[in-house]
C-alpha cells in the first residue's frame, strides 16, 4: 500500500491590535532647544522635558534633555545586564542595554543651535527610556520615529 504526503496548511487570522505601534499618533515637542515628537497620550512634566505614557498596566517614563556639555561623555554601563548596541559616531551616539526583563534605551545627537547665549561649543540632544522587553515590538517602532523627530531648534545668530 502506498502513502501519499500531504500537506496541511494553517491560516492563522489576527486581529489588528488598535494600539499597535503603527497606529500611534504623534504630537510635536519642544524642551529647550530640542524638538521631538511624543506619543500624544504622553503626559508631560511641568519642566516639558519628561513623559509618562500608560501601556498595559505599565508607566513608561520618556526622559529628554538638551544641554551644552562640558565633556563628550560616550559611555554607557548597562549593570547587571548586556549591551545589545551601541552607536558611535560624531554626530550621534546611541546604545541599547538588556538588563532583565526590562531594555534601557538611549540616544545623544551632537549639534549646533546658535541660539543667543548658546556657547561655541557642540551642544547635544538626547532621549532615554526604559521599557519591558514584553514590549519590545510596540516600543522599538516607537523609538524609531522618536528618533528620527529629534532636532536642534537652530535660530540665526544675531
Amino acid at each position: 500500500m502506498r502513502r501519499r504526503a500531504c500537506l496541511v496548511f494553517t491560516v492563522i487570522a489576527f486581529q489588528p491590535n488598535s494600539a499597535s505601534a503603527g497606529t500611534v499618533h504623534y504630537s510635536k515637542q519642544a524642551y529647550l532647544f530640542a524638538s521631538f515628537d511624543v506619543p500624544r497620550d504622553a503626559v508631560s512634566t511641568p519642566q516639558h522635558d519628561t513623559f509618562t505614557v500608560k501601556r498595559k498596566g505599565q508607566e513608561i517614563i520618556l526622559h529628554f534633555d538638551a544641554s551644552t556639555p562640558h565633556f563628550d561623555e560616550r559611555e554607557v554601563t548597562c549593570g547587571r545586564g548586556y549591551l545589545a548596541y551601541k552607536i558611535d559616531r560624531q554626530d550621534i551616539f546611541a546604545y541599547s542595554c538588556k538588563i532583565g526583563p526590562q531594555i534601557s534605551y538611549g540616544v545623544t545627537k551632537y549639534g549646533k543651535t546658535y541660539k543667543v547665549g548658546a556657547s561655541e561649543a557642540t551642544e547635544e540632544i538626547a532621549f532615554t527610556i526604559d521599557y519591558p522587553t514584553w514590549q519590545k515590538s510596540y516600543w522599538d517602532p516607537v523609538i524609531a520615529h522618536i528618533v528620527r523627530s529629534l532636532r536642534f531648534e537652530h535660530q540665526e545668530r544675531e
